[in-house]
């Protein structure tokens, strides 16, 4: 990947696409280059588009990951108000229980 794993994804992302459009203009401006070099700079590109396809697996796992995240935190939403539901319930009958407990037994 030409080292451009490390750094924020922005960073990496902005140095992919400057290195991108560095080589497309390279390989445009074929004028000047020697066959070898042209030669190079396609290969170059192949690298890049193939650096570009692993960035999109990339984003694409993250979306999907991001999708499993939220619906998690949806389920465990749920099942937190259905423990405080009960355990709002269990607090009341514990206190009708504690309350009948202090009247006069007779």
């Amino acid at each position: 990947m030409n080292g451009l794993e490390a750094g924020p994804p922005e960073a990496t992302m902005d140095a992919f696409l400057a290195e991108l459009r560095a080589t497309n203009l390279a390989i445009v401006r074929f004028d000047g280059a020697s066959f070898a070099e042209h030669a190079e700079n396609e290969i170059r590109l192949a690298n890049l588009i193939s650096s570009y396809s692993h960035f999109a697996e990339l984003l694409a796992r993250n979306a999907t990951n991001l999708r499993q995240l939220t619906r998690t935190r949806k389920i465990l939403l749920r099942q937190t108000k259905r423990t405080v539901a009960a355990l709002s319930g269990l607090l009341q009958t514990t206190r009708e229980t504690y309350e009948v407990s202090l009247l006069p037994h007779g």
